[in-house]
């Protein structure tokens, strides 16, 4: 037998606020890391310069397939300037150290633009945040304080990583550097990801109007 929300009980029929994980996600930005990869895969199993060029087609083949408008083709396109002169300046100074320290200067530049957000009143977590997950557009503005607080934490996080990494660089192998700077990275990152997903769902509790549940079933 089936009974719709209507027939439940009153406890059972609470309204809810909207969560995260009810809203789409556009997973358009996660393609910017498929140029390193490349580069690593390929300065592997070749020499460096073949790496270099593949790498650098990568990138354009991510600027041209990402076409949407918005942060994320903006951050596309810094990841392709940075990818574009570190191959450059790879191939010139024979160097795979040059094109793997581009995770540097991507560090740097975003504690940069990071700054420069917050002082603008536009926290680049705000603008990311609502093109990744669409719906929030509705509900959070770009310069909530929940991501200003967030943006000040990725800048922190970007300045740390540029540090280690240049030590790390200077000591290792440039494909070393490349497997140990993301693994170094991994844990900082995914604890900056949790705290974020964190922040964000219980200012969309907060903010967001309650709402009945769907229709339920109840099978007797």
């Amino acid at each position: 037998m089936t009974e719709d929300a209507e027939s439940l009980p009153a406890k059972e029929r609470r309204p809810r606020s909207v969560d995260l994980m009810d809203l789409k996600f556009n997973y358009g930005v996660a393609q910017g890391g498929f140029p390193v990869l490349v580069f690593w895969i390929a300065n592997n199993m070749g020499p460096t310069e073949l790496a270099l060029v593949l790498a650098f087609v990568t990138a354009v083949a991510v600027i041209v397939r990402n076409r949407q408008s918005g942060v994320i083709r903006a951050l596309s396109i810094l990841g392709f300037v940075v990818v574009a002169a570190s191959a450059v300046a790879g191939l010139i100074l024979a160097s795979d150290k040059a094109f793997a320290a581009q995770n540097i200067v991507s560090d740097l530049a975003l504690v940069v633009i990071g700054l420069g957000s917050v002082v603008l009143g536009r926290p680049i977590i705000g603008m990311i945040t609502r093109e990744l997950i669409p719906g929030l557009r509705q509900m959070l503005p770009e310069a909530d304080r929940t991501f200003v607080i967030l943006t000040l934490g990725f800048v922190a996080l970007n300045l740390v990583q540029a540090i280690v990494r240049i030590y790390m660089l200077e000591a290792m192998s440039a494909n070393t550097y490349i497997i140990v700077s993301r693994v170094f990275a991994v844990p900082l990152n995914l604890a900056f990801f949790v705290a974020a997903w964190m922040l964000v769902s219980r200012r969309v509790r907060d903010v967001s109007p309650r709402r009945p549940p769907e229709a339920a079933e109840v099978v007797s």
